[in-house]
């Protein structure tokens, strides 16, 4: 288990201290993620502590400012020919546990959110095994409602066995191709 060191931040005391929440900037990947379910406020000085694993760049915002700010979907331009075939597969294992599966289970959601009528998705969960919590389904109005339930209900907990959710993948493609085959 790696050690967890304690990270300390400021903030500015006029905006609402129930509403902040800790971003850790993850250069390699050039993301930002948001930690603040770990997080200490402290209101008296105005800090906010978070454990960490290591030492990074760190900043505090408005949890629903910045949700606000990233969560506007961008507008996508495609040809209404154009139909996608999704299999998405999520990491449930217990080094998921937290803002990890939090903030994966929100992006599988916008991810269904952007696909059209026509599109299909398919998502399977793995963690010490793999298994389809959504069949092959075709998009509507409906079928993202339950599609996005599904993915709600996603826990994080287990191993992480990499070769189960690749034999459930390469199953899949399989079994797909054989069926445009004939």
């Amino acid at each position: 288990m790696k050690s967890r060191k304690s990270q300390k931040a400021h903030y500015d005391p006029l905006k609402a201290p129930e509403d902040l929440a800790v971003i850790w900037y993850d250069a390699s990947n050039d993301i930002a993620i948001m930690l603040s379910e770990d997080s200490v406020l402290d209101s008296e000085n105005h800090t906010v502590k978070v454990s960490v694993a290591h030492f990074s760049v760190y900043g505090v915002v408005s949890r629903s400012e910045w949700l606000e700010m990233w969560g506007k979907r961008l507008p996508t331009i495609r040809s209404s020919d154009v139909h996608y075939n999704i299999v998405l597969a999520m990491d449930c294992s217990g080094s998921m546990y937290g803002s990890a599966m939090t903030n994966s289970i929100s992006s599988a959601q916008n991810l269904v959110d952007t696909l059209n009528s026509g599109d299909y998705i398919s998502v399977v969960a793995f963690s010490d095994y793999a298994s389809a919590i959504v069949e092959r389904t075709e998009i509507t109005d409906e079928s993202k409602i339950t599609v996005k339930t599904r993915i709600s209900m996603l826990g994080a907990m287990g191993g992480t066995n990499i070769d189960a959710v690749l034999r459930w993948l390469r199953n899949f493609v399989r079994f797909n191709a054989s069926m445009t085959e004939g």
